[in-house]
């Protein structure tokens, strides 16, 4: 299934970052300056008036792509089935600590009512379902606001996912991500090492298998500790950094993670 394939490569590529990661401190208030902030998400404009603060998130790769940004602080819970290995021994394992496993079966509007959510992120037959009547319009009619996940947007025609590249709907995500929660420096600096890592991943499977790999091409440098510079500046891909021109406008309109499991 497409889905699993795609969230096999966001797992590799936020995977790759996680060594050395760190978890964000809680930040004091959501008030500032920053907000309203306006992001384009499968297509439509979506404005946050203040930075989400109770995330109800589906699954592992998107519950993983917030605490790739720091972002444990801000999440209610995550729904995620029994069957994704163990959540202390991964990357992200501090960040799984601070949050609330919420439930090991499927995303539901009770779950998301009973956490007192502020925000449902899932995707498209990832969380968000017709059949289920959970969807991102249930949600708004509950008073919960909705992110999508790019790589599930639907083209509109028969309801096809998958209208954009899986990597480029990771580096959306990102970029939306950092802009909805006012951490875009973080979201610069990963899709700058997932370019990176992504090029040098690309190279090296194209590369004789006779000619030798000069291991300084490797990328290993810890998410919190980016080389100097502007994420624009720096190379492609490890976790994930520099998110392509007019990424970093108020509306976006471009952007998944790690591996998981039971405590």
């Amino acid at each position: 299934m497409r889905t699993k394939a795609v969230a096999s490569t966001i797992l590799l590529t936020l995977g790759l970052t996680a060594c050395g990661a760190e978890i964000a401190p809680r930040e004091a208030g959501t008030a500032s300056a920053h907000y309203p902030v306006t992001v384009t998400n499968c297509g439509e404009r979506h404005t946050f008036p203040r930075k989400p603060a109770r995330v109800v998130t589906n699954d592992v790769n998107i519950t993983e792509l917030m605490l790739s940004l720091g972002l444990a602080d801000r999440m209610a819970g995550y729904v995620m089935p029994d069957d994704k290995g163990r959540v202390d021994r991964v990357a992200w394992k501090d960040g799984y600590q601070q949050t609330t496993w919420l439930s090991r079966k499927v995303l539901t509007k009770e779950i998301a009512l009973d956490a007192r959510a502020d925000l449902v992120f899932a995707g498209w037959h990832y969380g968000f379902d017709e059949g289920s009547g959970v969807t991102p319009q249930a949600s708004r009619d509950l008073g919960i606001d909705s992110y999508v996940l790019s790589e599930s947007c639907r083209s509109g025609r028969r309801g096809e996912r998958g209208v954009m590249d899986p990597l480029d709907a990771l580096y959306t995500d990102l970029a939306n991500l950092g802009e909805i929660f006012d951490v875009e420096d973080r979201a610069d600096r990963l899709i700058a090492e997932s370019r990176a890592t992504s090029t040098w991943s690309r190279a090296r499977a194209t590369r004789p298998r006779s000619a030798p790999w000069p291991t300084s091409c490797a990328p290993s440098r810890p998410v919190d500790r980016p080389p100097g510079g502007r994420a624009a500046d720096r190379p492609d891909r490890s976790p994930v950094r520099s998110p392509p021109s007019g990424v970093r406008s108020k509306v976006r309109g471009r952007g998944n993670p790690t591996g998981g499991a039971r405590p």
